[in-house]
């Protein structure tokens, strides 16, 4: 089984890798530990040289798996073959020819020689969990290697992926995480092989791949890298995706529709800065969103709420009111525009949704002034004729009629 950070994988990688590709028996099987053994025997002997080479140079006597190295013995023999190897027999030269090596934690150490592109027909290289070193971006030789399995994950592996690698067309499953591995992943960009990806614990960055290019992809693992930009929508048309662990990168964006098929547990998306609204569903229970849309305030339920009218905001940050001197006419404003020149805002609680022109704010307050003082001076007025009516006991001069009233 896989593991993935401690725990049990998913699925059983070599068993379905063995149900999708004909003719790679031995050396996928290899890849996750499968026991085969060599049926034949007489190696071709410049590859036996090669094999030699490889243990001296690379720590062999230290090997923690090193049955009958170094022996006399053919290392594609039945019964007494060098452990770790496994061969198939060539009909056209009649020798046979190594397939694979299964080294997996193992303590083998150094550099990767160049030497081993010498093992020309070699599909499977398993070297997971040692102490292999150097700057991985100049071991180029891999890629004139027939490699269908490449597993140097757990190592201590510097510098960038070999762009040649991206011509390997052969590849169905690599591993490189747990390195020191940088740059972006483009390599891969176009190995349309591939059925088993994990690239996580290392230092990638830049743009995800367009999955448009994986149409088999089982697996696929970028977990805690520095990678950001957006996922791809071509991801939710992968037919065949099982695994998927976009965690603790820079992702942002909408989070793509998920395939219907993927069983809840196999999608990580948590680490991330995704755009809200996220989906209420199982498969997106791992995510949390960051903002939202412009003119959209984030909830803590992962929703999205609209601003009203004189208010606004950039999508990250909950719905302000507009400020004076500002203003947002409609709903869903993404920022508070500036009045024109000679105009002026009134905020109330809700923020300003216009503006108002100084020269009709002047005039209304010049007619207000204007109105309060007239009616000022004629209640003054007619306090004063008051006092100077008593005063002087003065009253007011009468009609005729009301004269010759008062005589009757």
């Amino acid at each position: 089984m896989v593991k993935e950070n401690g725990t049990d994988g998913l699925f059983d990688t070599g068993k379905y890798l063995l149900s999708h590709q004909s003719n790679q028996m031995r050396a996928l099987a290899l890849f996750v530990g499968f026991c085969v053994s060599s049926v034949l025997a007489n190696i071709d002997p410049d590859e036996k040289e090669t094999l030699l080479q490889f243990y001296n140079n690379n720590g062999g006597p230290g090997w923690f798996r090193r049955a009958n190295w170094a022996s006399s013995s053919d290392p594609c023999d039945e019964n007494n073959g060098w452990e770790g190897v496994y061969c198939s027999e060539n009909t056209t030269t009649g020798f046979q020819h190594v397939l694979g090596l299964d080294f997996d934690s193992n303590n083998v150490q150094g550099d990767l020689p160049t030497f081993l592109r010498g093992l020309g027909s070699i599909e499977a290289l398993n070297l997971e969990t040692n102490n292999i070193t150097g700057i991985f971006n100049f071991m180029v030789f891999l890629c004139e290697l027939p490699l269908k399995v490449l597993a140097l994950k757990e190592n201590h592996l510097q510098g960038s992926v070999p762009i040649c690698l991206d011509d390997l067309q052969t590849l169905s499953a690599v591993t490189l995480s747990n390195n020191e591995l940088e740059g972006s992943m483009s390599p891969f960009e176009h190995i349309s092989s591939l059925i088993y990806l994990d690239l996580a614990n290392n230092l990638f960055s830049g743009d995800l791949v367009v999955f448009d290019h994986y149409p088999m992809l089982v697996y696929f693992n970028v977990a805690y890298n520095q990678l950001h930009g957006t996922i791809d929508h071509s991801f939710s048309k992968l037919s065949k995706i099982q695994y998927f662990n976009v965690s603790h990168n820079e992702f942002s964006g909408e989070i793509p529709k998920m395939p219907t098929f993927l069983a809840t547990g196999v999608v990580d998306l948590s680490g991330n800065s995704w755009q809200c609204p996220i989906p209420n569903s199982a498969l997106y229970a791992t995510a949390s969103c960051a903002y939202c849309a412009p003119g959209y305030a984030p909830n803590t339920d992962r929703t999205c709420q609209p601003c009203r009218a004189g208010q606004a905001t950039n999508g990250s940050l909950p719905c302000t009111p507009c400020p004076a001197g500002t203003f947002a006419p409609s709903a869903m404003s993404a920022f508070c525009s500036q009045c024109p020149t000679a105009s002026f805002s009134f905020t109330v609680r809700s923020g300003s949704s216009d503006c108002i022109s100084s020269f009709i704010l002047i005039q209304f307050i010049f007619i207000s002034i204007a109105m309060t003082v007239g009616l000022l001076a004629i209640v003054f007025l007619w306090l004063v004729r008051r006092r100077v009516n008593k005063a002087f006991n003065l009253t007011p001069l009468l009609t005729q009629e009301e004269r010759e009233a008062q005589r009757m």
